[in-house]
C-alpha cells in the first residue's frame, strides 16, 4: 500500500469512520500494528502461522485446509499412472513458507496412505536470485518419469522452463502439477499447466459472513478464531499433466527430430529410422495427427530455417541454401516459392520492411 493509502486507512480507523476490515494477509508492519492496536471487528483471509498475534479480541481467520488442498493434488498424480519418484517444490517467498510448509505436509500425507515415499525441492537463494540451475539438477537427478507437485502456479511455471531449458520432457518424463489454477498463468505455460482450484469464492463469502456476525454482536466478540471454508476441490487438467496417446508421442518425437536437423538434408527413411518403426505406421500416424505427410513436414521445418537466416544475417541467397544444408539453390528457390507464393527476395524485402 502507499504511503497515501496507509495514511488513508489509518485514520479512518482511529476516527471510527470503519465499522469492520475485510484484508488479506498483511506484509505492511505499519499495517498490522495499525490493526492490531484497534479494537474493530477484522477478519483476515489467508494461511499464516501467525496473524496478527497481538489482537486476542474481534479477529476471524479465513482460510482453507492446505493439507487437503496439497492431498488431492497428489492423489491426482498417483491417479495418472506409476512413477519412479514424487516430489513437492516449495514457494521462495518468505511470507508463504507456511502455507508451503502446510501444502508440503498435505503432500506426504497423500504418499503415506499410498504406500509411497517423495522428496523435496528447497532453495536457501534471495528471493531476487534465479534458483533455475540448482533446481535443474535437482529434477535431472530425480529417477524417471517422476511427478512434481508444485506449491502454486507461479513457481510450477518456473518448473516448466527450467524443464524446457534442461531437456526434460513434460509430460513424458516429468508431469508437473500447480495450485490455485491461475488461468493467466495456466494458459499460457508451455505445455499448459494442469492446477488444482481452490474456493475462493468460498472464502469470500465465509469472510463477510463473519464480520457480519461480529458487526452484529455489537459489545463483545469472543476470542480470536480460526474458521475454515468448505472449499470445493477440483483438478483442472491440462498438457502438463495429460496422458498423451502413443501416436501423438511419436509424432511429437519425430517433430523434434525434424526441428533438430532443419539445417541438415534430413529424408523421410531417416525419420522413420530414428522413430524405430514402419513406414506405413509412420505415414498413418502424421496424416491422424498432423494432417500432412512426413516429407512435408520437412520441408515446411527447412524453409523455417531458411526464414529465419533471411530476416536475421545479410548472407545471399546462395549461402543461405549452403548454410541450410541445400546443395542446389535452384532447387531450394522452387520449394520456397512453392510453400511461400514469392521468391526468397521478395519475401525478405518484404518482411525487413515491417
Amino acid at each position: 500500500m502507499s504511503e497515501y493509502g496507509r495514511k488513508s486507512l489509518s485514520e479512518a480507523v482511529h476516527s471510527r469512520l470503519v465499522d469492520g476490515l475485510v484484508t488479506s494477509e498483511l506484509e505492511d508492519p505499519q499495517l498490522a500494528e495499525l490493526f492490531e492496536n484497534s479494537d474493530i471487528p477484522i477478519v483476515v483471509i489467508g494461511t499464516r502461522e501467525r496473524c496478527l498475534p497481538n489482537k486476542t479480541e474481534r479477529l476471524r481467520i479465513v482460510t482453507t485446509d492446505e493439507r487437503k488442498v496439497a492431498s488431492t493434488a497428489t492423489r491426482h498424480l498417483i491417479n495418472c499412472g506409476r512413477f519412479a519418484s514424487y516430489g513437492y517444490i516449495h514457494f521462495r517467498e518468505d511470507f508463504c513458507r507456511y502455507l508451503s510448509k502446510q501444502r508440503e505436509k498435505g503432500f506426504y500425507d497423500e504418499l503415506k496412505r499410498a504406500g509411497l515415499d517423495g522428496v523435496s525441492y528447497a532453495t536457501d537463494l534471495p528471493e531476487e536470485k534465479s534458483d533455475a540451475a540448482p533446481m535443474g539438477e535437482w529434477i535431472k537427478s530425480l529417477p524417471k518419469p517422476a511427478a512434481l507437485l508444485v506449491g502454486y502456479d507461479r513457481r510450477a511455471a518456473e518448473v516448466l522452463n527450467v524443464c524446457a531449458g534442461n531437456g526434460i520432457a513434460v509430460p513424458e518424463d516429468v508431469r508437473v502439477l500447480g495450485i490455485d489454477n491461475d488461468e493467466i498463468i495456466c494458459q499460457h505455460t508451455k505445455p499448459r499447466l494442469s492446477s488444482v482450484t481452490t474456493d475462493n469464492i468460498c472464502e469470500g463469502r465465509v469472510a463477510a459472513q463473519q464480520l457480519i456476525d461480529m458487526l452484529r454482536k455489537k459489545k463483545t466478540v469472543p476470542s480470536r478464531k480460526t474458521v475454515i471454508c468448505p472449499s470445493r476441490l477440483t483438478v483442472v487438467e491440462r498438457e502438463s499433466t495429460r496422458v498423451l496417446p502413443p501416436g501423438l508421442l511419436m509424432v511429437q518425437r519425430a517433430r523434434k527430430y525434424i526441428a533438430d536437423n532443419a539445417d541438415n538434408p534430413i529424408t523421410v527413411e531417416d525419420v522413420i529410422a530414428h522413430l524405430g518403426v514402419s513406414r506405413r505406421l509412420a505415414y498413418l500416424r502424421f496424416k491422424e495427427f498432423e494432417r500432412m505427410s512426413i516429407h512435408r513436414a520437412i520441408l515446411l521445418a527447412r524453409v523455417s530455417s531458411v526464414k529465419k537466416k533471411l530476416l536475421s544475417s545479410e548472407l545471399t541467397i546462395a549461402a543461405i541454401s549452403h548454410e541450410c544444408g541445400f546443395n542446389n539453390a535452384n532447387n531450394l528457390k522452387i520449394i520456397f516459392r512453392r510453400l511461400t507464393g514469392m521468391t526468397m527476395s521478395e519475401w525478405r524485402t518484404i518482411h525487413l520492411e515491417k
